[in-house]
């Protein structure tokens, strides 16, 4: 089932997709009659609707015991998510933006990929960015963060054959990251688990403002179903704010985290809290949007964690848009 905005709250949704990132991602909260509606604009990097504008009713208090993956607990939870109701554009305009994204060049990638010696399938990697990635949004697109990860994880998982790897993602969207990780550990032939974390539901169906909305709303799983076999072998997926679900969790080690969820310094320094001591040298930290002019707050938050804690900074340029740092555990 597919919730309707009302039209109060279709007014701030609408304000949260159109304002600029930086004051969509101050857009925490609002009030209406009954039930308290949260309006979690959970990254709204300058995406329309990056999936992260939407609406949770909820009227009941966060649980506050270990969270489960959603697939175990779909029905039982006590939010409804709330979000636009109709497709934003035709499938015609998504593959449009699709072939102009797949023309653009990227050298310090290429190099990137050539220094660790792997490279994600090129035909496989925009294939599932047209699902994932290919939306209607302000800025250019450019979903170059996919590789990256990809030749680290893969870098990584050789100089541990044998480990199982914990893998940790805040800010699943439709799950791109998540299933360019899965396509590294199973191509590094790795064992361990990707927990990605999210305040958007695997199991309900709404527009994700993709090129499949013209087929009607679906779930993510659906989304997501022809990487099944990748997914059911190495995600989990989480719903709940991120800061909260993470501080919940118990890991032994986190070898390698990606943090793109809220993109405040107190977000992801609270993240960061999760996991710090947990991490050994050589494991990572990838920080999507390092990009002074755009989010500050993550830059700080980046810059202070390695100073702090002691992580080398390996800072990559996409464009003037996107910037990514790897930070690895010295």
């Amino acid at each position: 089932m597919v919730w309707h905005i009302g039209v109060h709250r279709e007014r701030a949704l609408e304000y949260a997709l159109r304002t600029t990132s930086a004051v969509a991602s101050q857009l925490c909260s609002f009030a209406t009659s009954g039930p308290r509606f949260e309006l979690l604009c959970q990254r709204s990097s300058s995406d329309a609707i990056d999936s992260r504008a939407v609406v949770i009713a909820s009227g009941l208090p966060a649980s506050t015991a270990r969270p489960t993956p959603s697939s175990a607990r779909s029905r039982q939870l006590p939010t409804s998510v709330v979000t636009i109701g109709s497709p934003l554009a035709e499938a015609s305009e998504y593959y449009r933006l699709w072939n102009m994204a797949r023309e653009c060049s990227y050298p310090t990638v290429d190099h990137y990929e050539r220094d660790c010696e792997a490279a994600i399938e090129t035909a496989w990697f925009h294939q599932l960015a047209l699902l994932t990635q290919v939306v209607i949004k302000r800025s250019d697109l450019c979903y170059q963060h996919g590789r990256l990860l990809y030749a680290t994880l893969v870098q990584y998982a050789r100089k541990h054959v044998r480990e199982h790897l914990n893998i940790v993602e805040t800010g699943t969207a439709r799950g791109f990251s998540a299933v360019c990780l899965a396509k590294a550990m199973h191509d590094a032939g790795a064992t361990g688990k990707i927990s990605t974390f999210d305040v958007l539901p695997h199991d309900v169906k709404i527009f994700w403002n993709c090129v499949r909305d013209a087929d009607g709303p679906r779930t993510r799983a659906d989304l997501l179903q022809d990487y099944s076999a990748l997914i059911n072998r190495y995600v989990i997926f989480y719903q709940g704010d991120t800061k909260q679900e993470l501080a919940k969790m118990t890991f032994p080690r986190v070898n390698l985290a990606f943090f793109d969820s809220v993109h405040s310094h107190e977000h992801v320094m609270a993240e960061f809290s999760s996991i710090n001591g947990l991490q050994e040298t050589g494991d990572i930290i990838f920080f999507d949007d390092y990009t002074p002019d755009l989010y500050p707050g993550v830059v700080k938050a980046a810059d202070e964690i390695c100073s702090t804690y002691g992580y080398g900074k390996n800072i990559m340029i996409a464009n003037n848009q996107r910037r990514y740092l790897i930070a690895e555990k010295q």
